[in-house]
């Protein structure tokens, strides 16, 4: 599976499965014509469901409910470079769960319903510019699950379980305010 830049060219399931035996999916994995293929030991935890994918940087991010995927500790989410899992900047918080994601502006926006994004405060989104976690706005309060991030015309949309009255919903972010 050396080729990382596979995460481009072939499609990818994700959700609450393992797949047959031979190819030892959890939850995770490559369709290569008509058999999956696993991506290391995928998905892990008691619960261990994928909710949503996304490529960036060339990597293949999963987001979901989960404390890993193969050797890697983390919650939440987690990126494939076509070798190996590991967990970028540390993750959410434990609990947490990742519903969506989004490239914005150069980053990796994920949102659902979590409390922290690599240790720091984050009300259910944050961006990721492959290197640390950062809080988006003040916009969301954290009562509210993010269910779904959409770009379009260089604005960022967020909608969901979204409780702060001020905000005309879907929530947005024209350039320069994420």
């Amino acid at each position: 599976m050396g080729d990382g830049c596979r995460c481009l060219s072939e499609p990818y399931v994700g959700g609450d499965f393992n797949a047959p035996a031979a190819a030892k999916a959890r939850s995770i994995a490559r369709i290569t014509g008509v058999n999956c293929e696993a991506l290391g030991t995928g998905i892990q935890g008691f619960v261990g469901v994928v909710e949503a994918l996304c490529v960036y940087g060339g990597k293949l991010y999963a987001g979901g409910i989960f404390t890993g995927a193969g050797d890697a500790t983390g919650y939440g989410i987690a990126m494939w470079d076509g070798q190996k899992w590991t967990i970028p900047g540390d993750g959410m918080n434990e609990d947490a769960e990742i519903k969506c994601m989004a490239v914005y502006k150069g980053n990796l926006y994920a949102a659902g319903k979590f409390k922290t994004a690599g240790g720091k405060p984050a009300a259910n989104i944050a961006q990721w510019n492959g290197a640390v976690w950062s809080p988006v706005g003040a916009c969301i309060d954290t009562a509210g699950t993010v269910l779904t991030l959409l770009v379009s015309k260089d604005i960022l949309y967020a909608g969901g379980g979204l409780k702060r009255r001020v905000l005309h919903l879907p929530a947005l972010w024209p350039a320069g305010m994420a």
